[in-house]
């Protein structure tokens, strides 16, 4: 006489349901959570966006990302994403500003006459804004790396011996 033993099934079942109920681990880690982004400078940033080198003596630096004055602790936005515009502005030596501008991948153009008012109106400027003694240096051209990104520079002088700094960088295809 043969015996079937018809246990093990209700067994299986039931070790199933305790193991779903207990919220065991089923061999697999959990995903840690994304580290938080390491809190950038806006003098660290102006550089990662445009890979170019703010002069050492560049002072009085104010930045704006998407229109907003960013939060150093919290995550910046992804310049590489269209609708993405970086603007920036700070005064340096008109050798800083030479220095500035003439990082890589950047067309200079200079004009005795000062800015044009399409290229002010460009970097949100009217003429008032342009108080210059010695014209206007126009830079431009595409990062270098990804080239996803174009920076434009307009420098002015508002003395000798000063450069003022206005940057823009925006997301290209």
């Amino acid at each position: 006489m043969r015996r079937t033993l018809v246990l093990a099934p209700p067994l299986l079942a039931a070790s199933v349901a305790l193991a779903a109920c207990s919220g065991g681990t089923s061999g697999e880690e959990e995903p840690s959570p994304s580290p938080s982004p390491t809190p950038v400078s806006d003098e660290e940033r102006i550089t990662q966006v445009t890979k170019l080198e703010l002069p050492e003596d560049a002072a009085g630096l104010t930045l704006t990302e998407n229109g907003e004055t960013p939060d150093e602790d919290a995550p910046r936005p992804d310049e590489g994403e269209l609708g993405y515009i970086l603007e920036a502005a700070f005064t340096t030596t008109p050798k800083g500003a030479e220095a500035f501008c003439g990082g890589p991948g950047m067309g200079v153009y200079t004009d005795s006459e000062g800015p044009s008012a399409d290229l002010l109106e460009t970097f949100g400027m009217d003429e008032a804004d342009a108080d210059t003694v010695d014209g206007s240096t126009h830079c431009r051209g595409a990062e270098t790396e990804e080239g996803k990104v174009q920076r434009e520079v307009l420098v002015l002088y508002p003395d000798e011996e000063t450069a003022s700094v206005h940057v823009m960088a925006y997301a290209v295809e």
